[in-house]
């Protein structure tokens, strides 16, 4: 039995697209995801004033390699307190109180990574 195989045409295009691909900054989809993931924490950061839940933001940095989006909170600059962790891990009150953990931060930033890199994905296959 003989097997043959024949290559016609070249790599040009595709490899065209990977170095496209590669040089790119993706800055306005990371900037994209960074705001949705404000919008996500916020409504899912309890509420008892609300200064919490207001006080999220991002910041999309670059480094060597990559790029990485950061989200954090700086709603209550009076206090050393870090209250976003205090809410996520529970903490004891000064009255004798308990406040049990609720880990909303984990949710709500997944949901937004899962939906970030699905439409990041299909931002660069359709651009090539």
């Amino acid at each position: 039995m003989e097997l043959g195989m024949e290559q016609k045409g070249s790599f040009d295009g595709i490899e065209k697209w990977l170095h496209k691909v590669a040089a790119s900054t993706p800055t306005a989809q990371m900037n994209a995801v960074g705001k949705e993931g404000v919008s996500r924490l916020a409504q899912a950061t309890p509420v008892d004033t609300g200064l919490t839940a207001t006080g999220w933001n991002y910041k999309v940095e670059q480094f060597k390699g990559g790029y990485e989006i950061g989200w954090f909170n700086n709603a209550h600059p009076e206090t050393d307190a870090n209250i976003v962790a205090l809410l996520k891990y529970g903490h004891g009150t000064k009255n004798g109180g308990y406040v049990p953990p609720n880990n909303f931060i984990t949710p709500a930033i997944k949901s937004v990574l899962d939906t970030g890199m699905n439409a990041y994905t299909k931002g660069v296959v359709r651009d090539g």
